[in-house]
């Protein structure tokens, strides 16, 4: 029985690269607000899933908040982990957050176009999950940026977590 229960999956033979995603502080979250934490996780899963499986990645395990995936190619499960995470506690000016999103992302200001067109043109021609953590504190900022990059980018999607 085992023999054939390990005959679905593909086993890799050379270097497999894994990749752990894990929903910070979820314990206090799931306690304060266990309906909202709900939906969360579900979107967590989804927006995660699609980008493993972009990746050419299996996700091997999800365990509550948590979701093991690997990969037979480590660039393949470089490309998932760092096109999808801007990290934003550390900003304190709400005007500079598509700044930081471009920074994070490696766009250049160009000479007389804002950084905001700048950004959602280089995004547009792209497929990509960015999450924006720890916005809490620029919420307006973020929701304006979200906005106009899921309106104009019709293959970008954007987590955030507070």
């Amino acid at each position: 029985m085992p023999a054939a229960r390990h005959s679905e999956y593909s086993l890799s033979t050379g270097t497999v690269t894994f990749l752990l995603t894990d929903i910070e502080d979820s314990t206090r979250l799931w306690e304060a607000q266990p309906t909202r934490m709900a939906g969360v996780l579900a979107r967590h899963d989804a927006l995660c899933r699609e980008v493993v499986v972009e990746r050419r990645g299996r996700v091997v395990k999800t365990t509550g908040d948590g979701l093991y995936a690997a990969f037979d190619d480590p660039f393949e499960a470089l490309s998932a982990a760092i096109e999808w995470f801007v990290e934003l506690a550390a900003l304190a000016d709400p005007s500079f957050v598509p700044h930081a999103v471009a920074t994070e992302l490696g766009i250049a200001d160009e000479a007389g176009v804002s950084i905001t067109d700048t950004l959602v043109r280089h995004l547009a021609s792209r497929r990509l999950l960015l999450v924006l953590d720890n916005a809490e504190h620029l919420l307006n900022a973020c929701a304006q940026l979200v906005d106009l990059v899921l309106r104009r980018c019709r293959d970008v999607k954007v987590a955030g977590s507070l």
